[in-house]
């Protein structure tokens, strides 16, 4: 496993829970149109969550770790589009809806999303062409 130091060398890596059918699907879209190959990925039950985020402040659902800023819930969402940039950066006009109604729109969504794609009893695996992508 890298240390911390390795681990920060990838500026861009967004956490996700591994067994929700919906935040494996939320990273397969952004896979698609991370054409730049910014983003990386890792569990948040994974060795990478454990050295660089606090687990006693860590959601189940995602977090985004941006040179060395940990970013959750709305905020998160729009600061990935923003990395990714292109047209997926436009959507950052959202933005305009304050914070505390866009978080709760997340944690809407958060709460309910095994209700919407199940849920897995194991961890994401992926494809072998993207797997330097994926962090432990």
């Amino acid at each position: 496993m890298a240390n911390k130091s390795e681990i920060v060398n990838h500026k861009h890596i967004v956490f996700f829970d591994g067994f929700c059918g919906f935040c494996i699907r939320s990273i397969q879209w952004l896979l698609s149109i991370d054409k730049a190959h910014k983003l990386y990925f890792a569990p948040l039950s994974g060795d990478t969550s454990k050295k660089l985020l606090d687990q006693k402040k860590l959601p189940d659902s995602l977090v985004f770790w941006s040179d060395s800023k940990v970013y959750f819930e709305s905020k998160a969402c729009f600061k990935i589009l923003s990395t990714i940039g292109g047209p997926f950066k436009l959507l950052n006009f959202l933005k305009i809806i304050p914070r505390p109604l866009t978080d709760r729109a997340y944690r809407l969504v958060s709460k309910n999303r095994t209700l919407i794609n199940g849920q897995t009893d194991q961890c994401y695996v992926p494809a072998k062409e993207i797997q330097e992508r994926f962090l432990p």
